[in-house]
C-alpha cells in the first residue's frame, strides 16, 4: 500500500485518530504547495508508520487496513489544487443537496476501491484460463491480501461489454458469499455477487441473488455428503433451473463448490459455482 501511494504522491502516517483514517493536506517547511497524506488510527488497527512501509507479500496489512488505505488514496484523484488546498474536482448534480453530493461520492469511491487493489492484469490473467476455480480466486485473494467482499466485487465492475467476460477462465461462472444463520441453516447472501453465463441464462438461485433476495442453502441440496449438511464434501453438482422448467435449452447442471474451512466456525465463506459442459 505504500508503493501505491507513493505513485500518487502520497504519504501514509499511522497517528491516534477519532476515526479509522482520513486524508488531509500538510504544508511541509520551505514548501509553498501543500501534499497530501492518508492518516490511519495506530490504535484501532495497531500499526506503525514503519509497519507499512515494510509490507511485502510475505507480510500484508490486515485487509481491512488495507481497504481503507485504498480508499483514501482513491479520494486523492478525485481532488484538485486550488487556491484555499485542495476541492472535489467532480462537480455536483443541478439542485443536488450538498449532503447528497457527500454520499454521492463516498458510495462511488467505495465502489471502485477494488480496481486499486486487485490489477488489472490479476483480472485477465485469471480470464485467460481454460476455467477459473474457486481455488484461483482464494489465491488470488491471498496474494492481494483483500477480503472476499473486495474480491467479488473487482469483477462484478467489469462491464458486459468487456472482452475479459468473454474468455473461458471467466465464462458461465458465478462467485458470492455464504453465511451461517440462525436454525444452523447457510444462507448465499445477494450482495457481494459476480455471476457471468452465457446469454445471461442464469441459475435459478443465482437469479434469486441478483434480484437481492437471499437463498437458504436447504431449498437446494440436502445431499449428507456435502460440508453444508455435515459431510465433508467441499463440492457438489445440483440442477441449475427449476424442477418445473419444461424447456430444454433452458435446463443446465451446475457444480458447487465451497471454500475449504468448518462452515460452522465462520460465519462467512466464498462460494461458486460452475455450469457443467
Amino acid at each position: 500500500m505504500y508503493v501505491l501511494a507513493e505513485i500518487c504522491g502520497i504519504r501514509i502516517e499511522s497517528r491516534p485518530l477519532l476515526v479509522e483514517a482520513t486524508l488531509a493536506s500538510v504544508t511541509n517547511p520551505g514548501v509553498t504547495s501543500p501534499s497530501l497524506v492518508v492518516l490511519v488510527d495506530s490504535e484501532r488497527f495497531e500499526v506503525t508508520t514503519d509497519r507499512i512501509q515494510q509490507e511485502s507479500g510475505n507480510h500484508p496489512l490486515p485487509t481491512r487496513l488495507r481497504t481503507t488505505i485504498a480508499h483514501e488514496v482513491l479520494h486523492s484523484l478525485t481532488l484538485r489544487e486550488g487556491k484555499n488546498g485542495y476541492d472535489l474536482d467532480i462537480p455536483a448534480k443541478q439542485g443536488e443537496a450538498k449532503l447528497d453530493y457527500i454520499r454521492r461520492v463516498e458510495k462511488e469511491t467505495e465502489k471502485f476501491t477494488p480496481t486499486l487493489l486487485v490489477p488489472d492484469s490479476e483480472v485477465a490473467a485469471l480470464a485467460a484460463k481454460k476455467q477459473a476455480t474457486l481455488d484461483d480466486f482464494l489465491e488470488l485473494r491471498n496474494r492481494c491480501g483483500i477480503s472476499r467482499e473486495i474480491l467479488i466485487n473487482r469483477f462484478a465492475l467489469l462491464r458486459r461489454e468487456n472482452p475479459l467476460l468473454h474468455r473461458t477462465g471467466l465464462e458461465n461462472i458465478a462467485i458470492g458469499v455464504m453465511k451461517w444463520r440462525q436454525k444452523q441453516d447457510f444462507q448465499m447472501e445477494p450482495w457481494p455477487l459476480f455471476a457471468n453465463f452465457e446469454s445471461n441464462r442464469l441459475p435459478w438461485f443465482i437469479r434469486s441473488l441478483a434480484t437481492g433476495k437471499t437463498v437458504d442453502w436447504s431449498s437446494l441440496e440436502k445431499n449428507s455428503a456435502f460440508i453444508l449438511n455435515g459431510g465433508s464434501e467441499l463440492e457438489i453438482e445440483v440442477d441449475g433451473h427449476h424442477q418445473r422448467e419444461t424447456l430444454d435449452y433452458m435446463k443446465m447442471k451446475v457444480r458447487i463448490f465451497v471454500e475449504p474451512i468448518n462452515p460452522s466456525k465462520l460465519n462467512m465463506f466464498l462460494f461458486s459455482v460452475q455450469k457443467m459442459p
